[in-house]
């Protein structure tokens, strides 16, 4: 019977936060859903060997 309770206890505790989180961006207050997908070609890339061969880029000497 105690397992049936705590369980019931935990459904309603994520019921709850779900609804508390749902009240919480509705205010302004979160923003937790992303609406687009992040365009990750946009983005600067560099190569492991480009930052580990100490040539040019910020510092400008060889890594020790």
């Amino acid at each position: 019977m105690q397992i049936i309770i705590t369980l019931l206890l935990a459904v309603v505790a994520l019921l709850g936060l779900d609804r508390f989180m749902l009240w919480l961006e509705r205010r302004g207050h979160v923003s937790w859903r992303r609406t687009e997908r992040e365009d990750i070609t946009a983005a600067p890339r560099v190569d492991l060997d480009s930052l580990l061969s100490g040539r040019g880029g910020p510092g400008g000497g060889q890594a020790s």
